[in-house]
């Protein structure tokens, strides 16, 4: 199987069954990221943030060691960031964000 149809095949099956809904699962993660990271931040942490943050992670693993599992799951979380900015018609765009366009809902920080 080609690592597309693989990645493809993980987040619609076994991925989904263990982690529920992609948007849930993702604001869950940039809840408890922006617990840990709150003195440092001006702004809570996006569920959109968290699955860049996750390829970023699996590109860097796969920089130092090749394998299959980083591109499988590199692929995977661009199909699942894919799904989320469908699911809520963003525009996928940091910068635009930071400028106040239209992204997923932030939840607020409370200091």
């Amino acid at each position: 199987m080609n690592i597309a149809r693989e990645a493809e095949s993980i987040i619609n099956g076994p991925r989904k069954q263990s982690y529920g809904p992609v948007e849930e699962s993702f604001r869950r993660h940039a809840f408890v990221w922006t617990g840990i990271l709150l003195p440092k931040l001006k702004e809570p942490i996006t569920p959109e943030e968290v699955i860049l943050m996750m390829i970023g992670l699996k590109v860097m693993r796969e920089a130092n060691a090749r394998h299959r599992d980083n591109r499988v799951d590199i692929i995977g979380h661009n199909l699942l960031l894919d799904k989320l900015i469908e699911q809520h018609g963003l525009k996928h765009n940091l910068t635009a964000h930071r400028a106040g366009k239209k992204t997923l809902p932030r939840k607020r920080v409370h200091r």
